[in-house]
């Protein structure tokens, strides 16, 4: 029911951010925090740590990500 939430708030963000991968992922960002705080406390801190990673660290990450599955 919440994932339903977050996807209908998510639409209009879309329609309103021009639908870039950069606006997107900074829009959710409250989101995904807010998700976060459903977890123990160890596993918050890495969730939090993960959900305020920049924009630029997850296009790395993700890169570095997918020459690896390649390779």
């Amino acid at each position: 029911m919440r994932r339903q939430l977050i996807v209908a708030l998510a639409i209009p963000l879309v329609v309103v951010s021009g639908c870039s991968q950069r606006g997107i992922y900074e829009g959710t960002t409250a989101w995904r925090l807010e998700d976060c705080r459903t977890l123990d406390a160890h596993e918050r801190d890495a969730c939090e740590a993960d959900a305020r990673r920049s924009y630029d660290e997850y296009q790395d990450q993700r890169e570095q990500a997918l020459k690896d599955t390649k390779s």
